[in-house]
């Protein structure tokens, strides 16, 4: 019997073989990469801080939402931080890929802003 998948995908479909999109499969792996780099006083005092991540779930899915298969994702930041006081950043994230990937219609825009005291 599958099982694993979300809910909101119904349950599995036979029609003359086995259908297990979005089910736990015996093996799963993807990757994951993450490059980032400092640029310190950029201007008088603030230090940017670029980064880029990329996420690929190749084969399979686990039992738990480490893997899903075929999903992947995307993401592009820039972070800023002024006297080692006040921070800030933005990024974006982009989803994508997968039969059962519930996140595939959820990029966003995010915005922070901190301060140290």
């Amino acid at each position: 019997m599958p099982y694993g998948r979300n809910p909101s995908f119904g349950p599995p479909v036979n029609l003359g073989g086995v259908n297990d999109d979005g089910f736990v499969t015996s093996n799963s792996w993807g990757y994951r990469f993450r490059a980032s780099a400092n640029y310190p006083n950029v201007f008088a005092g603030v230090e940017l801080t670029p980064s880029i991540a990329w996420a690929h779930d190749v084969k399979g899915t686990s039992p738990t939402p480490s893997f899903q298969d075929g999903r992947k994702a995307f993401s592009v930041a820039l972070g800023a931080n002024y006297l080692t006081k006040y921070r800030g950043s933005i990024a974006y994230t982009w989803f994508s890929g997968g039969v059962a990937n519930t996140q595939s219609d959820r990029d966003f825009f995010s915005f922070t802003v901190s301060m140290d005291f």
